[in-house]
């Protein structure tokens, strides 16, 4: 707003002059015209840095997407990226021509011109109404579903007896199974009390939800340990299971004895 203000004094300072010249019976258009002149000449060589600089004006003067505090993600118009608390800036400075940010993980600064943002998708932690956090769960695939909603309702009440953290259990649903691995992975999404502008805190909190119910899980016996993926054993080819030659000795031969082969190799699925 002071920007704004500062340049709308400007434009009334220099129709101001004009006036006061056609008082004075000067004749400022004649000048006006020869300026003019030159003006349309440069347009044509900065051209698109002012096109750039105009639309950064917009910017800040008409869409306003972020005010000087606020903890801002800055994406690709075409990414499906959502507000992501790792790569937040906080706004530090904001004038016609750039803004100043400070990255919030790392304290550095850094200045982008408003005509760079205005071609970018801003998220704006601090408009947001309540911010939502999605915690990833694991079950045994031998877990019941009565098993499964005495969970659910242990973490409602927990959720209902921390509300100065939490809204309320969007959804709690199936989102994946996987017999191979053993497990079926559930989704718990749960509304905060605050925007996405109190980040630390929430990340905190979703923390403390995350141990509740893993606690919980292996209280119950029913939280999956994921292995490893599975391992298929082969032999490189021209090769076999090699039968020992026989040794013969005093009782008898031996009994034929099976072993690897030294170049025996473990491939692991992918």
């Amino acid at each position: 707003d002071t920007v704004l203000e500062r340049t709308a004094n400007y434009f009334f300072v220099f129709f101001l002059a004009i006036v006061l010249m056609t008082i004075l019976r000067f004749d400022p258009w004649s000048l006006l015209l020869s300026v003019s002149s030159l003006l349309v000449s440069f347009s044509f060589a900065l051209g698109p840095s002012i096109s750039t600089f105009v639309g950064g004006v917009l910017l800040i003067a008409d869409r306003r997407p972020y005010d000087i505090g606020d903890r801002i993600v800055i994406n690709s118009p075409t990414s499906d990226d959502a507000f992501q608390p790792g790569i937040t800036w906080f706004v530090e400075d904001v004038n016609l021509s750039y803004t100043t940010l400070r990255f919030a993980a790392t304290n550095e600064v850094a200045t982008i011109t408003n005509g760079s943002l205005a071609q970018l998708r801003i998220h704006n932690g601090n408009r947001d109404q309540n911010a939502l956090v999605t915690v990833p769960l694991f079950f045994r695939v031998t877990t019941t579903h009565e098993e499964v909603m005495q969970f659910y309702h242990t973490v409602e009440v927990f959720i209902n007896e921390n509300d100065q953290a939490w809204k309320r259990i969007k959804f709690f649903r199936t989102e994946s199974l996987n017999t191979a691995l053993g497990y079926i992975e559930y989704r718990l999404r749960v509304e905060h009390v605050h925007s996405h502008q109190a980040t630390p805190k929430i990340m905190i909190q979703k923390g403390e939800l995350l141990r509740f119910c893993l606690r919980e899980m292996l209280k119950r016996d029913i939280h999956a340990i994921i292995s490893h993926s599975p391992i298929d054993l082969y032999i490189e080819k021209g090769q076999g299971i090699q039968d020992l030659e026989p040794d013969l000795t005093m009782d008898g031969p031996k009994k034929k004895v099976s072993s690897l082969p030294k170049d025996a190799v473990f491939k692991q699925y992918h």
